[in-house]
């Protein structure tokens, strides 16, 4: 009887995690990189009210201000992956090189990434991540198929993110 007991609570614990918890957590992490979006947002919002009224020098500083500290990296790289994964692409090994402008104060964090899919998942995927990540511009991308009738197309996808000093 015991045993019977200790498998039926196993059980509700089980159908608890798939039908609570884990969507409770993916509801939690939506939200926190929505915080992270709204954000970047209400920074541009402010920095277009001010721009016209200050100086340049204090335009300048507020339009630095609207890039996140390059610290903040990850979460924005994750922002892209989400995007991937939210049109069933998945992106392989890529490159990502940083670097440090010798003129002003931003950090340029160039990303090459391959990735294999139809047109319209690659391009979903790209709205999706630049609408997203607002200090990503798209370099270029280069599309490719191995033959012509072939749905899957390899695309390599080069982004730049542009990011704020961590001082």
């Amino acid at each position: 009887m015991p045993g019977v007991a200790g498998l039926c609570l196993l059980g509700l614990y089980l159908v608890f995690v798939v039908f609570t918890l884990a969507p409770a957590e993916a509801r939690l992490e939506r939200l926190r990189q929505n915080d992270i979006l709204q954000q970047q947002k209400q920074r541009h919002s402010e920095h277009l009210v001010r721009v016209g009224r200050d100086t340049p020098v204090e335009q300048l500083a507020v339009f630095y201000s609207y890039f996140s500290e390059a610290k903040s990296a990850p979460d924005w790289l994750d922002l892209i992956y989400q995007a991937a994964r939210e049109h069933n692409l998945k992106l392989e090994q890529g490159e990502y090189r940083v670097a440090r402008e010798r003129a002003g104060q931003l950090t340029r964090y160039q990303i090459t990434l391959p990735v294999k899919g139809s047109y319209l998942q690659i391009r979903g995927f790209l709205a999706r991540a630049l609408s997203d990540v607002p200090i990503a511009s798209l370099d270029s991308i280069k599309f490719e198929r191995q033959k012509v009738g072939d749905g899957t197309i390899e695309a390599k996808v080069k982004m730049t993110m542009y990011l704020g000093s961590n001082e």
